[in-house]
């Protein structure tokens, strides 16, 4: 929902993502293309041990599936980003459909701290963001003002 536009290549050995100019996080910090390779960067991370380690194998990835950053992303500008595919692969559009994450508010934290600790983010772009954890309890969700997704009729809580 981030994409404005998808552009395979003709050979399908990449992609060209062109993000909607009206996504914001919670927080009012506009998404960017930055956020798409953080999350992508940090997902394939062995020192993070995401549930998503070890589904990249149609980026250039290192040895322990760490994906080459610099073979695999290319910022076109703000809003739009080239992912090539490594020789040989067969990419789907589920091969990029992960949760983007905000670089702006995980980049604070050590990656290797992340998997042992209970960092509550707050952060999102979706239509409804933790208002309050209830613990055992309840969780409250309120409306994202910022979203786009947020319309007169969505509901408030």
């Amino acid at each position: 929902m981030l994409a404005n536009e998808l552009d395979w290549s003709e050979s399908k050995k990449s992609i060209i993502i062109e993000l909607r100019d009206d996504v914001y996080w919670n927080d009012s910090v506009k998404c960017s293309v930055d956020d798409i390779i953080f999350s992508f960067d940090i997902y394939s991370d062995p020192k993070v041990q995401s549930r998503f380690l070890g589904y990249f194998e149609n980026f250039y990835t290192d040895k322990d599936g760490y994906i080459d950053s610099s073979k695999t992303f290319e910022k076109l500008d703000s809003n739009r980003l080239k992912i090539k595919f490594k020789d040989n692969s067969q990419p789907q559009l589920i091969d990029i459909d992960y949760p983007i994450i905000p670089k702006h508010f995980w980049s604070k934290f050590k990656r290797e701290e992340i998997p042992t600790s209970h960092i509550p983010s707050y952060v999102s772009n979706g239509a409804f963001v933790l208002e309050r954890w209830e613990k055992e309890e309840a969780i409250i969700l309120a409306k994202n003002p910022n979203c786009f997704l947020v319309n007169e009729a969505t509901v408030n809580r």
